[in-house]
């Protein structure tokens, strides 16, 4: 509606026009036009979720399947490096070749060591890395990493903590989140080949926890930042793990039941912020003090299963060399009548959590109940098979070892689980 005053010629007012218009046409043009680009930015996004879903659930199981073939290879590449040492020193082997072999399966072992540093990439990637959650101090975390934090920046970036106050706890795998705040900070200090400054601020957003990576560097156009949360994407030369910083972060993030987001613009640098869900009058928990590692050679039966047989035979013989005695089984049933007829020998089951048939898990639970207070040691690389959706472990008072693990990992999770064992009974 449109009113237009009348006026004489000394200003005083004599009347009107009032115009009206029928906009229903108008107004309904526009509704559409709003409800179309809604309905093409939700169709994006869940394009994206689902191409990012198949990426996942692609590299998770890839690499997953990947760290056994890696596991075993190292596996029995260090049992060789020992055998080659026992036979040095007892003469059998001349030193100068044996220095060499040592020498040429150093170089197997640090190549593996790098593949298995980029599968735990792709499983975090995948959402599918073993984690142990924990209550945590946002403020507190990113304090206790500054030092790591510069120095990820490298010398030419000003590195600047603006840490809000009352933050409520979040409940996540501390390890995991440096590592997500370390990708971050470097990717930023990339963008800015000649210097600039990044700034991690921390802020609470009604029940969940946020925190900005901000940075002055060089931005990314749309088609870049449709893309850059892909595995292996990258605009850069370098090499090594190219591409698998965001796409790392993204994935630990979601894991641990948050969100990740980024906005970008070419020339007015990139922000990237997480958000993490608070738990309600949670503090941070204290590690557990640490149990009295046994005697190496206490002479305890396990039984090991493993549906790998490469994997199950190079665990086997790590733990027998360790001084234990080793039943084995590819699967749950021959486990089960294993320990039906060595029951009261077995100590501790070892198992592997991802198994045709009957799992790791439900093998547990039935072996724990005809054997209770036997010692339980999960063996696995998919964090789904260990954890709830709130990040709880389904097995109170087991032992997780994650997958890859090397010799001292083994040997020392299996001990620490028995002493464990024998204190609490």
């Amino acid at each position: 509606m449109h009113l237009r005053q009348i006026h004489d010629g000394e200003g005083g007012l004599t009347g009107g026009v009032l115009m009206v218009d029928d906009v229903t046409d108008v107004a309904l043009a526009e509704e559409r036009l709003r409800e179309e680009t809604e309905r093409r930015q939700d169709e994006a996004r869940t394009r994206d979720a689902e191409r990012l879903h198949a990426l996942r659930r692609m590299a998770g199981g890839t690499a997953h399947d990947f760290n056994n073939i890696l596991g075993a290879i190292l596996g029995y590449v260090n049992l060789a490096i020992e055998s080659i040492n026992d036979g040095r020193d007892d003469g059998s082997i001349p030193a100068d070749t044996a220095e060499s072999l040592i020498d040429d399966l150093a170089q197997v072992v640090k190549g593996g060591e790098r593949a298995q540093g980029l599968t735990q990439q792709l499983l975090a990637f995948g959402r599918r890395e073993v984690n142990q959650p924990t209550a945590l101090d946002m403020n507190a975390l990113l304090r206790d990493c500054e030092t790591s934090l510069r120095a990820a920046a490298g010398p030419g970036t000003v590195l600047r903590l603006d840490l809000g106050t009352g933050l409520p706890t979040v409940k996540a795998d501390a390890a995991q989140l440096t590592q997500v705040l370390h990708n971050l900070v470097r990717n930023s200090a990339e963008a800015m080949p000649e210097g600039g400054a990044v700034t991690v601020t921390t802020s609470a957003q009604d029940d969940r926890v946020a925190v900005e990576v901000r940075d002055t560097g060089t931005g990314m156009g749309s088609d870049v930042l449709e893309r850059c949360c892909e595995p292996f994407f990258s605009t850069k030369s370098t090499t090594g793990t190219v591409g698998l910083g965001l796409s790392t972060a993204h994935g630990i993030v979601s894991q641990a039941g948050g969100q990740l987001t980024i906005e970008s613009r070419v020339g007015q640098g990139t922000t990237v912020t997480f958000t993490l869900p608070a738990m309600a009058g949670a503090t941070p928990a204290v590690p557990p003090p640490k149990a009295a590692q046994q005697d190496p050679a206490g002479g305890e039966t396990l039984l090991l299963v493993d549906d790998e047989e490469a994997v199950l035979q190079v665990t086997a013989r790590i733990l027998s060399g360790a001084g234990y005695r080793v039943l084995t089984a590819p699967d749950a049933g021959e486990a089960l009548r294993l320990l039906e007829r060595h029951g009261g020998e077995v100590a501790a089951l070892v198992t592997d959590v991802v198994m045709p048939g009957m799992n790791g898990r439900q093998l547990a639970r039935i072996a724990a109940g005809r054997r209770p207070g036997l010692c339980i040691v999960f063996v696995s690389g998919y964090a789904e098979s260990l954890f709830d959706d709130q990040g709880n472990n389904l097995e109170p008072g087991s032992t997780i070892l994650a997958k890859p693990f090397d010799r001292e990992k083994l040997v020392s999770t299996v001990r620490t689980a028995l002493g464990a064992g024998v204190s609490s009974s």
